[in-house]
């Protein structure tokens, strides 16, 4: 599966100045109704856009909308004859036009737990190639996809196929962490931190304090 890699030399409290894929951004937008900081963004191509801290940082968005055009345009062009069809009757398939619908149309039965509360759908996602090339195939029919962090969007680092009993423990052991007023699950304090979830998550398990687990540089292993 892709990862996606975090920008390096970033305050993850201030990202005006940052650069995210194409975006630069240019200045603070306010919160969401989610308590997430918004920011103004200018994309290479020229256009505006705010977007949310989580996205940014994520990397579930990495321009306006003009990469997502690209990649479509370059989807087109590699396909090989009669595979559409194929493809159109894959469990992978119908799963990618699932996600789609309940995150970004509103007259799904399920959208008010998705698209409804600002769940979406990371930009290099909207395509099914990109989709099916990180996730694989599914491994069994048991399997569906599964959102690490439920309060997280469809992206690389957060999705990956798992059974209803894999995802039940998942729900039940999902870490919230307070630090300064601010509670937030252990994925989107390794969002902000830049400090990778399995670290914070070891540190929690031998007993860190709070303020050490998060302000604490992971350390780097040579190869």
């Amino acid at each position: 599966m892709a990862t996606a890699t975090l920008p390096t030399n970033v305050n993850f409290r201030n990202l005006t100045g940052s650069q995210f894929g194409r975006l630069y951004v240019e200045s603070f937008a306010g919160r969401t109704g989610r308590s997430r900081n918004m920011w103004n963004c200018r994309c290479s191509c020229g256009k505006s856009k705010v977007i949310e801290s989580y996205d940014l940082i994520g990397n579930a968005t990495l321009s306006c909308g003009c990469l997502h055009s690209e990649i479509v345009k370059a989807a087109k062009s590699t396909l090989r004859h009669g595979e559409s069809s194929q493809i159109a009757k894959s469990a992978e398939y119908k799963t990618w036009v699932e996600m789609r619908k309940r995150c970004r149309s509103s007259t799904a039965i399920n959208h008010s737990r998705y698209g409804g509360r600002g769940i979406s759908v990371c930009e290099r996602w909207l395509v099914f190639e990109a989709f099916l090339e990180d996730m694989g195939r599914k491994p069994s029919p048991r399997h569906s996809i599964d959102r690490i962090d439920n309060d997280g969007n469809y992206e690389p680092n957060n999705c990956r196929w798992a059974t209803v009993a894999e995802q039940s423990h998942s729900r039940s052991t999902t870490l919230h962490v307070e630090h300064n007023g601010v509670t937030l699950t252990l994925m989107e304090w390794s969002a902000k931190t830049g400090i990778p979830y399995g670290t914070l998550k070891a540190r929690r398990l031998h007993g860190w304090s709070v303020r050490r687990m998060l302000t604490e540089p992971a350390r780097r292993y040579r190869k």
